[in-house]
């Protein structure tokens, strides 16, 4: 499959994943700046997330009467937003093992390129640019990630699964190798270990 996902646009985005065991939205809310190519390391402090649209106008105190939909509200809240992880644990540094550190080098020239050919289009983001965006430099939604997942599936021809089931393959792939598990819930973001021995027995 990571053979496969070579192939794609933001392909080293998955090679990331299965190494690492990172949620989609921390995937997604990853910047460059947190990214420390010479000692192949990550540090998690963002994720994106979506929220439901709401009425803008309805935390003002008014009523919703500006469109049918919360989409359409010119004040509209939520859509694709950054947040802090949840938890302590969820702020963390990793060391990535040496594939997925040399597809992100490719990945980081591939970008630098697309950056050069979008000029005045593109959009910088946060955290120093987001490692994984569109061709243009914003966000990638989750939804949209999520169809780039299924095509891959498809294109390695692997059976239709969740984003998510990459996280679980890079903590199973860890515990087989024979990583502890307090190391491994520590790399999962996870709180508490028992939590992670539970849900990998």
């Amino acid at each position: 499959m990571l053979l496969t996902s070579r192939q794609q646009r933001n392909g080293a985005r998955w090679s990331v994943a299965l190494g690492s065991g990172l949620r989609q939205g921390e995937v997604l809310g990853l910047g460059w700046d947190e990214v420390d190519l010479t000692r192949g390391m990550l540090h998690i402090r963002w994720q994106l997330q979506r929220l439901a649209y709401e009425h803008g106008c309805v935390r003002r105190g008014e009523a919703p009467t500006c469109h049918a939909k919360p989409r359409a509200c010119p004040d509209r809240i939520g859509g694709t937003v950054f947040s802090h992880p949840k938890s302590r644990a969820g702020s963390r540094d990793l060391v990535l093992p040496p594939p997925p550190v040399e597809e992100l080098k490719a990945h980081r020239k591939a970008q630098l390129e697309e950056r050069l050919a979008a000029g005045t289009a593109w959009r910088e983001g946060p955290q120093g640019g987001l490692v994984f965006c569109q061709p243009n430099g914003k966000p990638i939604d989750p939804r949209r990630d999520y169809m780039d997942w299924l095509d891959l599936l498809k294109a390695a021809g692997v059976s239709r699964h969740r984003v998510h089931d990459a996280r679980h393959s890079a903590a199973t792939f860890l515990l087989e190798a024979g990583i502890d598990v307090k190391v491994v819930s520590e790399i999962l973001g996870h709180s508490q270990s028992w939590f992670t021995r539970d849900t990998y027995p």
